[in-house]
Order: structure tokens, then sequence, then C-alpha cells
């Protein structure tokens, strides 16, 4: 589970530098495999990319563009749940950012290295969501039999979660995204939330610089009354200065 987007105030220098990282981007290849049991007794294999493979593709291009990327784990207990939360910061040279977070449910009796295991895939798709980049995962042998459609109503349920409970985001997000009235796949599901993550990004882009705008609006006319009234005060009766 993933969530919005947060960045500094000001994208300028970040911006480009990261419009050079994903030009010469390339799928990250797979260089691990893991075997999944299931309650049937059947499992299933697919081949990953590991959090040490997604760091050695992109360092070289983050470094040529001046990005660094800094990566911090907090646990959350909620409802009942453990959740282990990675944030991901992609710090530019000049002090610019863009951060996002990466969220996966932990077993709370889990061993040492499940624990471990799950803050390096934590780790590595908040990593690969910030940089936009993919991985060569066999996503089809590792996806279990297919779920029950999901409704309209679980669907919005699950990006108002990735969204942080901000229901304005969201219902902008959805508003903007128009999916239709269901009911749909897993895989569709999960494309509407990634879509709607990434449109509720850029509505809170347009919010602040609203807000921004607004800000700067009330600056200057603020500037202008002070300079009307200091014209008046220096002026005579006849508009002529005061000697």
């Amino acid at each position: 589970m993933t969530g919005a987007f947060r960045t500094s105030t000001d994208l300028d220098q970040i911006a480009p530098a990261l419009v050079a990282v994903f030009a010469v981007s390339r799928t990250v290849g797979t260089d691990a495999s893991a075997k999944i049991d299931t309650k049937g007794g059947d499992g299933y294999r697919f081949d990953y990319a590991t959090l040490s493979q997604v760091y050695g593709a992109v360092r070289a291009s983050l470094a040529d563009a001046g990005v660094v990327p800094m990566q911090t784990t907090v646990i959350d207990e909620a409802a009942g749940a453990v959740l282990l939360r990675c944030s991901t910061r992609l710090l530019h040279s000049s002090g610019q950012w863009i951060e996002n977070d990466a969220v996966v449910s932990v077993d709370s009796r889990g061993r040492a290295q499940q624990w471990g295991a799950a803050m390096s895939y934590a780790r590595r798709y908040s990593l690969l969501l910030a940089l936009s980049v993919a991985t060569g995962d066999d996503d089809a042998a590792s996806i279990p039999p297919p779920r029950p459609l999901q409704s309209v109503g679980q669907v919005k349920k699950a990006l108002l979660i990735a969204l942080y409970d901000d229901q304005v985001l969201a219902r902008a997000a959805w508003d903007r995204l128009a999916p239709g009235d269901g009911p749909f796949s897993d895989m569709e599901a999960h494309q509407i939330v990634r879509a709607g993550m990434m449109e509720a990004t850029a509505v809170q882009f347009e919010i602040d610089a609203a807000a921004r705008a607004a800000t700067a609006a009330t600056a200057a006319a603020a500037a202008d009354t002070a300079s009307s009234d200091t014209s008046a005060d220096t002026a005579g009766p006849d508009g002529e200065g005061v000697e």
C-alpha cells in the first residue's frame, strides 16, 4: 500500500533531474525467486528483483542527476494490525525533494527474518514507485487464483486508505478518473488505485499552487495599500508634497 507524494515547496531543480533519470531507466531485471505455499497445497513461484539489484540499476543515473535516495522505516500499530512504513525521499543537490511511502502488514509474532524481509520489500517498492521504474517480476506467476470482483465501494475505500483517509483528495481523484460503475477485477482495482494516487498528487500540486498564488496576491495587495497610505501622508491639501 502506498500514499500520495509529498514534496518540497519548489520543484524546478529536482523535476528535470528526475526526468533525466527516467530517460535512461531500464526495466530492472530479476535476480531472485521465491515459492509461496497456499492452503490448497499447490503453491506458486515467482521471480523478483532484490533491493541490492534495484539500487545497482539506478545508483549511477541518480548520482549523475545529483539525486540521492534516503529511506527510513517506522512501525505503526493501528486497528489491531502491525504496519511497517517505509519512506523514500529523493533528495536533490539543490535541497529540493520528493517523498513517498510504502506500507506493508507484518505478523507481530514473526521471526527476525520475516521482519527483515518485510523491511526489504517495503524499501524496494517505495524506491521503485518514487522513481517510476518497473521490474521484471514474474507477476503472472505470482498472482494467486482470482478473487470475486470488487465493487465501486470497495475500490473507493481502497483508494481512500491509500491516501491516508484524505477524503478531499480521494474524491477529487475518483472524479477525475471516472472509472465507471464496476464491478472490477483485482487487476483493474489495483490499476485504479495506482492511477488515483497519481491524480491525487496532481490535485495536491494544484491546491498548493493556488494557495501560494493567493498568498502572493494578498501580499501584493497589502503592499499597494501601504504604498498608497504613505503617498497620502506625504502629500499636501492640493496634492503637493509637504515642505
